[in-house]
């Protein structure tokens, strides 16, 4: 009797504690008077559209009704996180974004899109076959599957995207992280976003790099990069990157000492009549044409590997941050669509390295690592 009685008291005091839904973790929420399944979706429901603002809103669940709700009232609580709703997911899956932003050459203007996506997701509901067909193992097939299940109705929470018919397993795990459902609207907020990274080790990952380097490094400047950027809702985005390779000294323009370093203004999700305005860029820019066949605009060789892994080139016109310089586009960009139709064109104006003969004309362009104003 004593034990019983003491069991009783221990999950008397648990369940003094109300349980803070938006702050709790999946082993909390288990804990609950409710079955696995509603504990998942509940988890689910709170991570990619939470936080939770009434209590009622559980009843958008499937698994809920108001039965279960009624149980829940008196222990469970939603005290609204202190952190912003997009600053937490991007923590969340920092060492995501960690991965991304270390790697060089081609994919650099792609993980610019990612990192975007991540802190500012677009509506599933709304995206089109290109914003699928831009995520990394996501193929043709899972594509297709998810715009047929947009024609269905609705998609108001992850599972019923994992639904899709012949959506895989990799597809949906691999763009589930990069949207928010049913009628969730992101694009309202601001954000801004930084990253440092310095190496001391030459990379490996272009290319002419594979052979290795003949000069030695270990008494040079390193590799030191920033980038930076502010968008405002989602119509604008202001973004400046400054790369110093290995072996480099700093860059500056003219003698005012300020560092040269790309910029790029990005106008985006405007509308003229039927005319929707997917970009126009200002500045610094990069485009790809034909899965980089017909062509793309970068510094660093990439292989063309079957499958849809991690060598995917994105098509179109977008914002360039990276570290191409050589190939690099700066000027004014455009991408556009009509119904089923899409377009894009630009215009620009850069300087490039050359092999040049006697009488001052050149024979070729050459890509310089490290790069310097003499030879």
């Amino acid at each position: 009797m004593f034990r019983k009685g003491l069991i009783l008291s221990l999950l008397s005091f648990v369940f003094a504690q109300k349980i803070v839904l938006n702050e709790a973790s999946l082993g909390e929420i288990k804990a609950l008077p409710i079955t696995e399944a509603q504990a998942e979706a509940l988890y689910d429901y709170v991570i990619f559209q939470g936080p939770l603002t009434e209590i009622y809103e559980i009843l958008n669940i499937p698994e809920f009704d108001i039965e279960t709700l009624n149980q829940l009232k008196p222990i469970i609580s939603l005290t609204i996180q202190t952190q912003d709703a997009n600053h937490s997911r991007l923590q969340d899956r920092y060492r995501k974004v960690e991965n991304w932003t270390s790697t060089e050459g081609a994919n650099e203007g792609l993980i610019e899109v990612w990192l975007d996506r991540l802190s500012e997701p677009i509506n599933v509901n709304h995206a089109t076959y290109d914003d699928l067909m831009s995520l990394q193992n996501v193929s043709p097939v899972d594509a297709v599957s998810v715009i047929k299940r947009q024609k269905e109705g609705s998609i108001n929470y992850p599972k019923a995207l994992r639904g899709a018919t012949n959506l895989s397993y990799w597809g949906y795990k691999n763009m589930v992280d990069f949207f928010t459902y049913g009628e969730d609207d992101p694009t309202k907020t601001s954000h801004f976003w930084y990253n440092t990274t310095y190496k001391t080790v030459p990379s490996t990952n272009s290319f002419d790099e594979e052979v290795g380097s003949t000069t030695p490094l270990s008494n040079h400047p390193g590799n030191l990069q920033h980038k930076m950027i502010y968008t405002s809702g989602g119509t604008w985005k202001l973004g400046y990157a400054y790369h110093r390779k290995m072996g480099e000294q700093n860059r500056y323009i003219s003698q005012v000492y300020i560092p040269e370093g790309k910029l790029a203004l990005t106008f985006r999700n405007l509308s003229l009549g039927k005319l929707k305005i997917n970009r126009l860029i200002l500045g610094n820019f990069s485009a790809t044409m034909g899965q980089g066949v017909v062509f793309e605009s970068t510094d660093f060789f990439a292989p063309r590997r079957s499958g849809y892994g991690w060598s995917r080139r994105v098509v179109g016109a977008f914002p360039d941050l990276s570290q191409s310089y050589e190939y690099g586009l700066n000027g004014v960009a455009l991408q556009t669509h009509l119904g089923k139709v899409d377009a894009f064109g630009f215009v620009s104006m850069n300087s490039r390295d050359a092999v040049t003969n006697a009488d001052s004309s050149f024979s070729s362009f050459i890509t310089l690592y490290p790069r310097t104003d003499t030879g």
